[in-house]
C-alpha cells in the first residue's frame, strides 16, 4: 500500500500538467478556425510571399526545436527542450496580443502544437507510469486531464468575444502549465532514469508500435468525419457556446471512462486488444450522430459529436501510456507520435468529410465503419486468446501441472524467487493482480511489484510476450511427456 500512495500524488501531478496539452488537442478538434483561419485584421499587411517565407521560417524553428527536445541527453536538446515547453506558449501569448496579421494564427498553431509535444515529453520524465501500472492508472489519468482541461479551455472560449481572445487564453493556459512542467521536472526527482533499452531493440519496437496504433486510426477518421459533417453547419458555433450541451458531452464522456476503469482496474487486463476493443465505443456513438444528424437538430447531436471526439482523444493517451509503460519507445518519442497519430486521423476525417458528398457519405460511411466495428470484435477476440498450442490430452499432464511444470523451469532459468514463480503460475492463466493477491494472501500492489521484477528478469515487457515465453515452455513439457 505504501508503494500506491507514493504513485497516485505522482499520477494526479502528471495528470494537472498535461491540462495544457490536452486544452490545445481539444482545441484542435472543435474550434480549427480559432487555431488557423481567422481573420486576424491587416494592421500589419504583407504580401502573400512574405507570409509564406515567415510560416515556413516558423515552421521550422519548430522542427529543429522538436528534434533538437527528441535528444534531449545533450544539453543542447534539454534546453531546446524545456524552450519549446514554456518558451514557446510564451512566444505566441505575446504575439497575438501585440501583433494583427495575416500569418499569426498558423504560426501559433504551429508553435503551440511544438509545445504540446514537448510538455508531455518532459512531463514523463519522471517516469511516473511504469510496469507497476494498469490500463486503470492510464484512464483515471486520462479522466483528470480530460475535465480540468475542458473546464479551463472551453470556459475561456465561451467568454472570449473573437477566435484570437480565445487563441490568447489557451497560449497563456499553456504558458502557466508549461512553466510549471519545467519547474517541477527541473528538481532532481525529476531527472531521467536510466535508460534499459538497447540500441539494436529500436527498429522491432517501432514496428510493434505501428501494429499497436494502426487498428485506431479508423476510430478517429470515423469521429473527425462526423464532426466535419457538422463543423460547417451554422448552428455549430452556437451549440459550442453554449456551456450546458458541453457539460452533457463531458458528462457522457466521463461516465464511459468511468466504466472502463472499473472494468480495468477489477480484470487488470492490460493488452493492447483491450484498448483496441475500447476503441468501438467512439466509433460506434460517431456513427450514431451522424445518422442521427440528418434527423434531428444539431444541438441534440452535438452531445454526441463531443462525447465521441473526446472519448479518442482519451484513449488515444491510454494507448500512448500504456506503451510507455511497456519501454515500446522512448518517452521522447511517443509525445510525438500521439500528435502525429491525433492529426493524421483528424486531417483524413475532416477532408474525407469536404471532399466526399453527403449523398454518398451517408451510404458509404456507415458500411465501412460497420466492416471496421466487426474488424474490431475479431482483432480483439483474436489477440485475447493467448491458450498452450498443445492441449494436453488424457495420457499426458493435465493443463495444471504443465503449468506448474514450465513455470517451475521458467523460474529455474530466470532465477526467479518463490514468491516470483507463484505470482508467474498464476499470471499467465490470465487473472487478474487483485484475484492473484487472493490466492496468494499479498496485497495488489505487491503482486504488481512481483510482476514488474518476473518482466524485467525474463526480459519481456508485456504480458503477451511472457505469455510467449511460456507457451515455449508448456511446449517442451507435453513433449517431454509425450515421449516413451
Amino acid at each position: 500500500m505504501d508503494m500506491a500512495n507514493r504513485r497516485w500524488p505522482s499520477l494526479a501531478l502528471t495528470s494537472v500538467l498535461l491540462v495544457g496539452s490536452f486544452s490545445y488537442l481539444q482545441t484542435l478538434l472543435f474550434r480549427p478556425k480559432m487555431l488557423t483561419a481567422y481573420l486576424s485584421g491587416d494592421a500589419l499587411l504583407v504580401s502573400v510571399e512574405a507570409q509564406t517565407l515567415i510560416t515556413v521560417a516558423f515552421i521550422v524553428l519548430s522542427c529543429v526545436l522538436g528534434a533538437a527536445a527528441i535528444r534531449r541527453r545533450t544539453r543542447i536538446g534539454a534546453a531546446a527542450l524545456r524552450l519549446s515547453c514554456a518558451g514557446l506558449p510564451l512566444a505566441c501569448s505575446v504575439l497575438l496580443a501585440t501583433t494583427q496579421a495575416p500569418f499569426v494564427p498558423l504560426t501559433v498553431s504551429v508553435l503551440l502544437g511544438v509545445s504540446c509535444a514537448s510538455q508531455m515529453q518532459l512531463n514523463l520524465k519522471k517516469r511516473p507510469f511504469d510496469a507497476r501500472s494498469s490500463l486503470d492508472d492510464y484512464v483515471l489519468s486520462a479522466l483528470i486531464s480530460l475535465c480540468l482541461s475542458s473546464l479551463l479551455s472551453h470556459g475561456g472560449y465561451v467568454f472570449a468575444q473573437t477566435d484570437a481572445e480565445g487563441s490568447l487564453v489557451l497560449a497563456c493556459i499553456m504558458t502557466v502549465t508549461g512553466c510549471a512542467i519545467c519547474l517541477v521536472r527541473a528538481t532532481p526527482s525529476g531527472q531521467d532514469e536510466p535508460s534499459e533499452r538497447a540500441p539494436g531493440d529500436a527498429p522491432l519496437r517501432w514496428k510493434m508500435v505501428a501494429k499497436s496504433v494502426a487498428p485506431i486510426l479508423p476510430a478517429g477518421i470515423i469521429c473527425s468525419i462526423s464532426l466535419g459533417m457538422s463543423l460547417h453547419n451554422d448552428l455549430f458555433e452556437e451549440a459550442l457556446r453554449a456551456p450546458g450541451l458541453f457539460a452533457l458531452g463531458i458528462a457522457l464522456t466521463v461516465a464511459v471512462l468511468l466504466v472502463l476503469f472499473r472494468r480495468w482496474r477489477e480484470r487488470d487486463d492490460e493488452r493492447d486488444a483491450e484498448i483496441v476493443l475500447a476503441m468501438a465505443v467512439p466509433a460506434t456513438i460517431g456513427i450514431l450522430a451522424s445518422f442521427l444528424a440528418g434527423v434531428l437538430d444539431l444541438s441534440a447531436t452535438f452531445v454526441l459529436l463531443v462525447c465521441s471526439n473526446l472519448l479518442f482523444l482519451s484513449l488515444t493517451w491510454v494507448e500512448v501510456l500504456h506503451l510507455y509503460g511497456r519501454k515500446a519507445l522512448s518517452s521522447s518519442a511517443l509525445p510525438f507520435l500521439s500528435i502525429i497519430l491525433l492529426l493524421v486521423a483528424f486531417a483524413a476525417g475532416m477532408t474525407l468529410s469536404a471532399v466526399v458528398p453527403t449523398a454518398v457519405a451517408n451510404i458509404v460511411v456507415p458500411i465501412a465503419a460497420l466492416a471496421y466495428l466487426v474488424f474490431l470484435v475479431f482483432h480483439s477476440q483474436r489477440e485475447l486468446e493467448y491458450r498452450p498450442r498443445e492441449q494436453p490430452s488424457d495420457n499426458r499432464l493435465s493443463y495444471d501441472l504443465i503449468r506448474e511444470s514450465a513455470c517451475r523451469s521458467m523460474g529455474e532459468d530466470f532465477r526467479l524467487s518463490a514468491k516470483e514463480t507463484e505470482v508467474l503460475a498464476l499470471l499467465v492463466t490470465g487473472i487478474s493482480a487483485p484475484a492473484i493477491g487472493k490466492r496468494l494472501f499479498i496485497s495488489h500492489e505487491t503482486v504488481k511489484t512481483h510482476k514488474y521484477h518476473i518482466y524485467q528478469k525474463m526480459g519481456v515487457h508485456n504480458f503477451e510476450e511472457a505469455v510467449d515465453v511460456f507457451h515455449r515452455y508448456a511446449d517442451q513439457a507435453c513433449e517431454a511427456e509425450a515421449r516413451p
